[in-house]
């Protein structure tokens, strides 16, 4: 998907009080068991969701398999107990945790086409969340 495409998408739904500081595309990689019952078509679990980093929160837009979004949900920072960031070398491991006991994990790209994690949006998730290194 363009990285502009999602902009436009993202800036629509924006809440009008709300100002952007980043915006990535993350994806829920497959589930390795499933891979074992139906081999490769376990590629059809994969989620992807294009993440926009604000003021208030995280708005996450789920992207379905043919690049067209689906539904939008958004989390303030006081619904999110805990958020963690490690570096690899080909991607960057977003995990969070819900106050509601659901956790996601989220694979996005070091380098990409203008879609990845800008030190910018991840200072400024670092700040919302000082244990998350």
């Amino acid at each position: 998907m363009k990285f502009q495409k999602m902009q436009e998408y993202v800036n629509v739904n924006l809440n009008e009080s709300d100002k952007l500081i980043d915006l990535f595309w993350g994806m829920q990689p497959a589930k390795i068991w499933l891979f074992a019952l139906v081999g490769p078509f376990a590629a059809f679990s994969m989620k992807f969701y294009v993440v926009a980093v604000s003021e208030k929160g995280l708005y996450f837009h789920h992207v379905n398999f043919f690049e067209k979004f689906t539904d939008t949900a958004f989390f303030t920072y006081e619904e999110i107990e805990n958020l963690s960031l490690k570096k690899g070398m080909l991607n960057t491991t977003v995990a969070l945790r819900f106050d509601n006991g659901r956790k996601l994990k989220l694979k996005v790209a070091v380098k990409g086409k203008g879609a990845e994690l800008s030190e910018n949006g991840q200072e400024h998730l670092l700040q919302k969340f000082p244990v998350a290194a």
